[in-house]
């Protein structure tokens, strides 16, 4: 009994380790596509082109999550070592870490801090750290599949509600325990 549940525990743990791209996808194409649908609709009234009008905005919502998962992460990486770097720098003699560790280990004497110890250790824990911002660029890199799937299921998921809204609305209306005038109000909000 204790096995069988280890096993279904294991099981539903495998389950959303691999389904996680796929849901985080369709949730952020449904809050894209729900975020975007009056304008959507605003702009096929005047074209009277729901499938390239939908096109459109899929291709400026992928362009627009590529660009910002894409600056995020070369921010984090670039700022990363450059913090890094002028740690190493202000630990060196005469910075203002260097001083500062000094006049903490001055404070901790009873202790036995030696101040150069205590600066020799945090320069080497600001290389260390420079070195893994290069670990996490490598990482960065090899999870790029993990978020190209993620974007394609949301870019798939805003073209399918973009362009199925009013079916969607309307099988909610139908399926959802609410007054269908209750559930039209909410989804026309």
């Amino acid at each position: 009994r204790r096995a069988l549940g280890v096993c279904t525990a294991v099981a539903v743990a495998t389950i959303v380790y691999i389904t996680r791209p796929v849901g985080v996808g369709i949730l952020l194409g449904m809050l894209l596509a729900f975020s975007l649908q009056r304008f959507y609709e605003r702009v096929v009234e005047r074209t009277g082109r729901p499938a390239l009008t939908a096109l459109g905005f899929v291709a400026v919502s992928a362009v627009g999550l590529l660009a910002l998962i894409g600056g995020l992460s070369s921010l984090f990486i670039a700022r990363g070592i450059v913090i890094a770097q002028s740690v190493i720098v202000e630990l060196a003699p005469g910075g203002t870490l260097r001083a500062l560790a000094e006049r903490s280990s001055a404070r901790l004497g009873r202790f036995q801090f030696q101040p150069d110890e205590v600066a020799a250790k945090l320069r080497d824990a600001a290389a260390d750290l420079a070195t893994q911002a290069a670990v996490i660029a490598t990482e960065v890199a090899s999870a790029t599949f993990d978020v190209l799937l993620t974007l394609f299921f949301a870019i798939m998921t805003l073209s399918f509600i973009l362009l199925r809204w009013k079916t969607l609305a309307a099988r909610a209306e139908d399926l959802l325990p609410l007054r269908p005038r209750y559930t039209r109000a909410i989804l026309e909000e």
